[in-house]
């Protein structure tokens, strides 16, 4: 039954309909945690994304405030990873908006910054943890956190031109063609 329905669901075309929703999130996902500056160690294709927290401590405490909040993450951990290589593993699927992909990486980054504050673990050892650069990653900034949360506005455009090109670009630099006029020209 499983096979006829996903055989059904390839011949009918709605596949790749599916797959631009889910691409659409995924990229959705990337970008906040990028703004948000948390430290992203899964592969920008993948609905499967790994925010690293290096100690397994920090890494329940998270996971606690999250459920408390509603939201259900699990770990990657021991044995799967090295023990200071902990991390937040959550799944994006086609099927969430991007009102509830706002929300949740808005109290990752939330719970990610006072729980590092709580446990008295540094930006610079969660940095050496993972072996990535310091100054992409986390800030600590706590007292902004919520208003720039706040002031995340979703649009949905199928048209280039129909967004301002210096939010755009100023998202996008140094992102190959997906820049304002490479999108036009496409």
């Amino acid at each position: 039954g499983a096979a006829n329905a996903v055989a059904d669901l390839h011949l009918s075309g709605e596949i790749k309909t599916y797959q631009e929703e889910l691409k659409e999130n995924i990229k959705y996902t990337h970008l906040l945690l990028k703004k948000l500056k948390l430290p992203i160690l899964s592969n920008e294709n993948s609905p499967i994304f790994f925010v690293g927290v290096s100690l397994p401590k920090l890494a329940y405490s998270i996971l606690d405030r999250m459920k408390r909040d509603g939201f259900f993450l699990n770990l990657g951990i021991f044995p799967a990873v090295p023990i200071k290589n902990t991390g937040i593993r959550f799944t994006i699927t086609r099927l969430h908006t991007f009102e509830q992909i706002q929300q949740m990486v808005s109290r990752l980054s939330f719970h990610f910054k006072n729980a590092l504050k709580e446990e008295n673990i540094s930006t610079e050892y969660i940095c050496k943890a993972f072996k990535i650069k310091s100054e992409n990653h986390i800030d600590l900034d706590l007292k902004t956190d919520d208003a720039q949360q706040k002031q995340l506005d979703v649009a949905l455009s199928t048209d280039i031109e129909n967004v301002n090109q210096a939010d755009w670009d100023s998202i996008f630099k140094g992102a190959g063609t997906y820049d304002y006029n490479g999108l036009r020209v496409m």
